[in-house]
């Protein structure tokens, strides 16, 4: 990789001062990397507050997205990527926080391959996180076939700028698609890999065009990175989600049994996850009433939540001095 890498966070309107915590921990963890916190139509005072953390540190810039709502992750991605000068175009969630080094094997990785890939939720299993060949719909949580293509994430990425641009050029776009709405280029693409889909999550265009292309992808795993995954959808305040039950049901409806049940059990685990993680920092930051241990029906991922609300403890205690001016 030519130079430090520099991630886009995007932080969207509500629980912006909460999970700035994350993003001390990532520089905690880190030396030769930036981070620009991205304001996507947030509030007057969020975007002070952000504007403010960035002052503060020497690795942390600020960019504004005014808009009268949210605009969708891909559409963000797009217009980050136009003021892109960098060989490399890099993003990850805000909702995801370090207890360790994370940086050496994402970079080494990208050094040979178009596309770096991480940080599955932490509410998934190796199971979830696979799609398998007669599903209709790629989803975004699935970073790898059932015969093995990788089709990555958009939790954490590092594209190469090239091969991405040719990519975007020839109709790739980052922005949820159904099959019939792609670019003519896009389809004979997917349909030369096999992935004929009805739908696809953000960024999964995108990255199948590349591997038609002959470009190499990985996913990998990074011990020290922990993803909530999904926390904005459950907490934030986005215009929009007001019919997202039934429009969620809707879209499930024609789904089979058990494709439909293991992403019923994941909502069900990703909303317990959040609403545990929200609570934790709600009492960190305001002094509510701290949250019950999170009860999933999994043991394995309840050990993981309680692991993981240590690290945010210790984070918030090691950063106590600043975040009394938050």
């Amino acid at each position: 990789m030519s130079g430090a890498p520099r991630f886009y966070i995007i932080f969207m309107p509500g629980p912006v001062r909460r999970l700035a915590l994350f993003t001390l921990t990532l520089l905690d963890w880190s030396d030769d990397c930036d981070f620009v916190l991205v304001a996507n139509a947030c509030t007057p005072e969020e975007r002070s507050f952000l504007r403010r953390l960035a002052q503060r540190h020497q690795r942390l810039h600020y960019q504004d997205l005014p808009a009268a709502a949210p605009l969708r992750h891909g559409a963000v991605l797009h217009r980050l990527l136009e003021a892109e000068d960098r060989t490399r175009f890099c993003f990850l969630d805000n909702d995801i926080l370090a207890d360790g080094e994370f940086l050496p094997p994402l970079v080494a990785a990208s050094e040979d391959h178009a596309g770096v890939f991480a940080c599955p939720p932490i509410w998934t299993e190796a199971v979830d996180q696979v799609h398998r060949g007669d599903w209709r719909r790629l989803g975004g949580r699935y970073h790898v076939t059932d015969s093995g293509l990788v089709v990555g994430v958009t939790h954490l990425a590092i594209y190469d700028i090239e091969p991405l641009g040719e990519v975007l050029q020839s109709g790739g776009r980052f922005e949820k698609a159904r099959w019939a709405d792609l670019a003519p280029a896009a389809q004979a693409a997917l349909a030369e890999i096999g992935m004929k889909k009805e739908g696809y999550d953000t960024g999964k265009v995108v990255n199948l065009m590349l591997v038609a292309r002959g470009h190499r992808l990985v996913h990998l795993d990074v011990p020290s990175l922990h993803h909530l995954g999904g926390f904005d959808s459950v907490v934030s305040q986005m215009t929009g989600q007001e019919d997202l039950a039934a429009r969620r049901a809707a879209k499930l409806a024609d789904v089979p049994e058990d494709e439909r049940h293991q992403i019923m059990a994941r909502l069900v685990r990703r909303e317990i996850t959040a609403t545990y993680v929200d609570g934790l920092l709600r009492h960190l930051f305001d002094g509510s009433e701290p949250p019950s241990a999170p009860r999933t029906g999994d043991g394995a991922l309840d050990d993981r939540l309680a692991g993981l609300g240590e690290t945010i403890r210790d984070a918030h205690t090691r950063h106590a001095s600043e975040l009394e001016s938050w």
